[in-house]
């Protein structure tokens, strides 16, 4: 019986907790962090991958992101950072790379996941009308290649296309071109 109890304490101390871990040094790790640098600070601080560091929901990948660090993005990435985390208003990773214009963070949560189809609660926009609008011909024209529907509707009954003709006239034809499927 002593033996089994000693297991079960053994047992249940040798699980790895996570913590909330402190918002400031969360934002020095991310801001000049390495990909090892984040990584250890993530291990030796047991810190909870996901946590909201703010009133808006953003967590460490969203503040590594709008820190234009991709070394911090792939240590959160790698240590389990949700790249479809639902935060306020539905606003995900990828939406926080796309409000930045940084095709390359775009371009690596997709590879990692991130559905190029969620939508904001509120308006119910998606992915690919927050880039037209955002005027980001590049990241729109990943989107589409990437699986991003042309044919989703916001509360309003408009679709991506309708987005377009609310540019200015010399943005427009970029961002036609950017809608095209990918061949």
């Amino acid at each position: 019986m002593k033996l089994k109890t000693i297991l079960t304490i053994i047992a249940l101390t040798s699980t790895t907790t996570t913590f909330a871990c402190d918002l400031h040094e969360w934002n020095t790790t991310i801001k000049n962090g390495t990909i090892e640098s984040v990584t250890k600070f993530i291990k030796s601080n047991n810190c909870e991958i996901n946590q909201e560091l703010d009133n808006l929901s953003k967590t460490p990948l969203v503040y590594a992101i709008e820190n234009r660090n991709m070394d911090a993005i792939t240590a959160i990435v790698n240590a389990g950072g949700d790249v479809n985390y639902d935060g306020y208003d539905g606003k995900t990773p990828l939406y926080y790379a796309i409000n930045s214009n940084q095709i390359q963070s775009v371009k690596y949560l997709i590879s990692h996941g991130a559905n190029t189809n969620s939508f904001t609660r509120t308006s119910e926009i998606t992915l690919l009308m927050f880039s037209i609008l955002k005027s980001t011909p590049a990241i729109t024209a990943y989107l589409v290649s990437h699986g991003a529907s042309l044919n989703e509707q916001d509360k309003y009954g408009q679709k991506p296309v309708d987005y377009v003709k609310k540019l200015a006239a010399p943005l427009r034809a970029p961002m036609y071109r950017a809608l095209q499927k990918q061949q």
